[in-house]
């Protein structure tokens, strides 16, 4: 949403702006299991799951010329939901 800052648009534009781009945000991050299908894990020095990147295509949560958008949820955030089974897998804060 920087983006909407420095560009020569009136201060309207500049708002109108923000408020299409946090649209998109927050249609591509409703809480559906397809909005988060494309992920990797980011792995530690011990080869444990420190974090899951996310994956955003364009136009998911941004127009096409943002491109591809990421973010990483650490480990730490995620282990309350991780199965017991599978939390070894990850790295322990």
């Amino acid at each position: 949403m920087l983006r909407a800052q420095g560009e020569d648009l009136t201060p309207e534009e500049q708002q109108a702006q923000v408020r299409n781009l946090s649209k998109m945000i927050d249609q591509g991050t409703t809480p559906d299991a397809v909005n988060f299908a494309q992920f990797e894990p980011v792995m530690d020095a011990g080869g444990r799951i420190a974090a899951l990147r996310f994956v955003f295509p364009p136009y998911q949560v941004g127009p096409y010329s943002d491109g591809t958008q990421t973010v990483d949820v650490p480990a730490s955030v995620l282990l309350p939901y991780v199965a017991a089974g599978y939390r070894e897998l990850f790295a322990h804060p």
